[in-house]
């Protein structure tokens, strides 16, 4: 019996790498209509890959953005789907096979320390539809990279831990969060906050040990 297509097995899960293209932004090349955010910039050659990859495949590419971001809105950009924040909006949900590239809506409105001391950052606990968009695509494995490991990525890569799937982190395409914020944005948190997640069951890796054997 045939195996399932890549696409039934893997996802990828970008957390806050980019934003709606600003000028004087670095574009993303394969997807033009978007920047990069300020300390992923450096990883935008590994980004760029990993976008390809999905195009060449049609991997879902679920994305958030920062709470400081230019966002996209609903119906803003006709290759995204947005899933709201609002748990009594269910029309994104008869959607969801017909979109690749999905994000789910943060909050976007609140002052940086608010948000912080909030955990705005935190997609799952603030979207109640993120959960539902998982199992509504019930792949099994996501890839896990982007930008703001401390608070951003961390907490996603939990969220999709509890909502019954597998995370693979790709550990040389992440940037840290921002400093001034409690102990996070240090080496040391982000080396104590990868070990935990390895204890838990999370699996890492490079870019380039995933490009070469995606689904291993």
């Amino acid at each position: 019996m045939a195996s399932e297509p890549l696409n039934r097995r893997i996802g990828l899960f970008d957390s806050d790498c980019l934003e709606l293209a600003v000028e004087g932004g670095q574009r993303s090349g394969v997807l033009p209509d978007f920047s990069f955010r300020e300390r992923i910039r450096p990883q935008a050659a590994k980004l760029d890959a990993l976008y390809a990859l999905a195009k060449e495949h049609d991997l879902t590419l679920v994305f958030t953005q920062c709470c400081s971001s230019r966002p996209v809105t609903p119906g803003a950009h006709p290759d995204v789907l947005v899933v709201p924040r609002d748990p009594s909006d269910q029309s994104w949900a008869e959607q969801v096979g017909r979109y690749r590239l999905i994000n789910i809506e943060k909050v976007y409105d609140a002052p940086l320390t608010e948000s912080f001391i909030c955990r705005h950052f935190d997609t799952f606990q603030h979207n109640p539809n993120a959960r539902r968009l998982f199992e509504l695509l019930d792949i099994p494995k996501w890839v896990v990279f982007g930008h703001g490991f401390d608070l951003c990525v961390d907490s996603s890569v939990k969220g999709i831990l509890a909502s019954g799937y597998r995370a693979h982190i790709l550990t040389d395409v992440l940037a840290p969060s921002a400093s001034g914020y409690g102990p996070y944005g240090t080496e040391e948190s982000g080396r104590s906050i990868l070990e935990y997640l390895e204890r838990i069951g999370v699996t890492t890796g490079s870019l380039g040990e995933f490009l070469d054997a995606p689904d291993a």
